[in-house]
């Protein structure tokens, strides 16, 4: 009897291992820009839950802000959520420190159809991507804020 329970139970765990990932978990859909910060590329990614990505009626809206000094520019942007594509903006703020780092904060939007979700409830990850190292953050399409330091390579 022990050996049928055993067979049984391992029989009912595979069965549970296999079927779970189908019913779990939630399908995201990215999409990224990449820009040039004193030489350095920042690539930001940002995701949204599968089923809310037909509601979004705009691009990506991704701002920096950097010291005025910091050479910024736009080197790849791609075709969005629903085809609208991002825009990239970049505002001025900190400074420099001796050592080449800068403070840069970034803010990420996603526009909503309104009368839809409120997009304050419509969770957004976005990963930055600096020198090959990755960092996640959590938060809304309303807006997700993120606070970095950049070292430049120039």
């Amino acid at each position: 009897m022990r050996r049928y329970t055993s067979a049984l139970l391992l029989g009912l765990i595979a069965l549970l291992m296999v079927a779970a990932p189908a019913g779990a978990g939630v399908s995201w859909c990215r999409a990224d820009p990449i820009v040039s910060l004193n030489g350095t590329q920042v690539q930001v990614w940002v995701a949204m839950p599968d089923q809310y990505v037909g509601l979004v009626n705009g691009p990506i809206n991704v701002q920096f802000v950097t010291p005025s000094t910091v050479q910024r520019y736009v080197v790849m942007t791609d075709s969005g959520f629903n085809g609208y594509g991002e825009t990239v903006s970049f505002s001025n703020k900190n400074k420099v420190q001796s050592n080449g780092a800068f403070s840069t904060n970034i803010t990420v939007t996603v526009p909503i159809q309104p009368g839809t979700v409120q997009p304050v409830n419509i969770p957004v990850q976005v990963e930055v991507i600096v020198n090959g190292q990755s960092t996640w953050y959590m938060g809304t399409a309303n807006g997700t804020w993120i606070s970095m330091t950049v070292q430049g390579s120039q």
